[in-house]
């Protein structure tokens, strides 16, 4: 080996015995389990404020609310999309039940379906498709937006104003 490999391999382990910050150890982890790192925004809807992972990339909506046990009471996560159409969302390995609000371009709440886990052994996931051209979708707990009183013709506005809208 060269001296400048030798330098090089000392340097490497220098760095990775160097304490993390809670940020980049959380980061971390995170890389580890396989999920993307999502942002967190807070929306106004129908006079409740909702936190929400924003899922505004190919990888992070394919990933989704996969793998989790547990959503917090008023937490979602909103998927942006670039363009409106018709979408269509599964549960695929997603374990907790879910409601579905599809919202139109101007972020105009359109429907709501229910989802449940399909089962381990289901051989073909079942899907769950908007009626209308959707450019965003939120998934709350199930129930959440009956509970909160919340139906078409609702809308949604950004609460914080650092996230991309499209």
């Amino acid at each position: 080996m060269g001296s400048r490999t030798i330098v090089l391999n000392l340097m490497f382990v220098v760095v990775s015995m160097l304490p993390l910050s809670p940020e980049a150890r959380s980061e971390a982890r995170v890389a580890r389990n396989g999920a993307p790192v999502f942002a967190k925004k807070t929306i106004e809807l129908g006079g409740r404020k909702v936190v929400v992972e924003i899922a505004d990339d190919d990888e992070k909506r394919a990933y989704g609310l996969m793998n989790r046990d547990q959503l917090s009471k008023d937490e979602g996560m909103l998927f942006i999309f670039e363009e409106a159409e018709r979408r269509s969302f599964w549960m695929k390995n997603t374990r907790i039940p879910l409601s579905i609000a599809y919202f139109d371009k101007g972020r105009v709440l359109r429907e709501i379906i229910d989802m449940r886990p399909d089962p381990i052994t289901a051989i073909h996931n079942k899907t769950y498709p908007s009626h209308t051209e959707a450019q965003y979708a939120l998934e709350m707990n199930i129930g959440w937006f009956e509970r909160n009183k919340i139906r078409p013709g609702v809308s949604f506005r950004f609460a914080d104003t650092k996230v991309r809208t499209h």
